[in-house]
C-alpha cells in the first residue's frame, strides 16, 4: 500500500544481501535514552527485514559488534577510543574501531536524535546496495529547524487535504488510537524532520484550552521516541477568544501576562514542545494591526514567553 514508505525494509536479492555478510551479529545501545532505543530497535528491524538476519542484543560485547550512542557515553563505554569529531547537533558519524582487539562499527552524534539519523543511514546505505566494507561518513544537518507543517482540523478534516482523514483528530479532539501518529513520527525520523506542527494554520483556539493540553500532550507523547518535537498553529487573538480578556493587543499587560502563563502551563505539560506557528493579518486572521500594532510587537511578545524554554515561534504576516 506504500504505507511503510522507504521503511518497508523488503528482502533483497541473495547476491546483494550477501556483500553485507561481513556485518557484526550484535548490536550495543549504550544509555537509557527512548530514541537511542529506537535506533537500536530500528536497525534490528531493518537487518531483519532486507538481510534475513537477527541482530543480537548486548550491553558487554565479547565479539565484533555496532555501538549506538551518543559521544559521551561512547567516550564512557570506551575511554582509550580517540572520537572527537565536532559535530553539530543531530549530526552523526559512521565509523569503525578497533578496542581491546574488537572491531566496533560505530554510530555515534553528539545528541540522542543524531544517533537515531545514523540507524537509518546505515540501513539506507544497505536498501541501496551501497559499499560499507570502509565505513567513515560524517554528516550534519544545514539547518538546525527542519519542521513539517499539517494542517488539520480538529474535526478530522484537513484543509487541503486528498488523502483522508486526520491522523491526529476526530470530532473535536485527540483520536484515542494514536499508532499512525507514532508511524508517522518514524517516517518523519527517517528523513531527518525534528518538529511537526500538527494542525491548519488557520489554528482553532481551542488547542489552547487548559483541558485540551493533556490531548496534545499525548501527542508529544507518540512523537518524542522518534526525536520529533510538537509544534502547534496558534491564533493571535486566543486571549479574547478562550481567555476572558477583553482585548490581543499584544502591548497590554494582561495580554503578556496570559502569553506567558499559557506557555509555561504548556512547557509544564509538554517539557519539550517546539513552539508556535502563527498566522496573523493575513487572509482573514486577526492580528495585531487590529490594534494599531506591529508584527515585531506581536512576534515578540510571544517569543519572549518561549524563549526561558527554547521554543521558536514562525510568524506569518502579510
Amino acid at each position: 500500500t506504500g504505507y511503510d514508505g522507504w521503511l518497508r525494509y523488503a528482502p533483497l536479492e541473495q547476491h546483494a544481501a550477501e556483500k553485507y555478510e561481513f556485518l557484526p551479529a550484535t548490536v550495543v545501545m549504550l544509555g537509557h535514552s527512548p530514541v537511542v532505543e529506537a535506533a537500536q530497535e530500528e536497525l534490528i528491524r531493518g537487518v531483519r527485514g532486507m538481510l534475513g538476519r537477527t541482530l543480537r542484543e548486548e550491553t558487554n560485547p565479547q565479539e565484533r559488534a555496532i555501538i549506538l550512542g551518543t559521544l559521551a557515553d561512547l567516550q564512557e563505554f570506551a575511554p582509550g577510543l580517540k572520537l572527537t569529531p565536532k559535530l553539530r547537533h543531530d549530526g552523526y558519524w559512521l565509523t569503525t574501531a578497533t578496542v581491546h582487539g574488537l572491531e566496533y562499527w560505530i554510530v555515534t552524534s553528539p545528541n540522542d536524535r543524531g544517533v537515531l539519523y545514523g540507524a537509518f543511514a546505515v540501513l539506507r546505505k544497505i536498501a541501496l546496495g551501497q559499499e560499507m566494507t570502509k565505513l567513515d561518513e560524517r554528516q550534519e544537518p544545514a539547518a538546525p529547524l527542519r519542521w513539517v507543517d499539517d494542517w488539520d482540523n480538529l474535526n478530522g478534516g484537513i484543509e487541503r487535504g486528498y488523502a483522508g482523514p486526520s491522523i491526529v483528530f476526530e470530532n473535536g479532539a485527540v483520536r484515542g488510537d494514536l499508532s499512525r501518529v507514532r508511524d508517522y513520527a518514524r517516517l518523519l525520523a527517517s528523513l531527518g524532520i525534528n518538529g511537526c506542527v500538527i494542525n491548519n494554520v488557520n489554528a482553532d483556539p481551542r488547542t489552547l484550552e487548559d483541558d485540551f493540553l493533556p490531548q496534545l500532550a499525548r501527542v508529544a507523547d507518540a512523537l518524542r521516541p522518534w526525536g520529533v518535537r510538537l509544534g502547534l498553529a496558534a491564533s493571535f487573538a486566543s486571549p479574547k477568544q478562550i481567555g476572558g480578556l477583553q482585548t490581543f493587543d499584544p502591548l497590554d499587560p494582561a495580554v503578556t501576562a496570559w502569553w506567558k502563563n499559557k506557555i509555561d502551563e504548556i512547557y509544564h505539560q509538554i517539557p519539550d514542545f517546539g513552539g508556535f506557528v502563527m498566522k496573523a493579518d493575513s487572509e482573514g486572521q486577526l492580528g495585531p494591526s487590529t490594534y494599531g500594532r506591529t508584527p515585531v510587537d506581536a512576534g515578540n511578545m510571544i517569543a519572549r514567553a518561549l524563549r526561558p524554554h527554547g521554543g521558536v515561534l514562525f510568524y506569518r504576516a502579510f
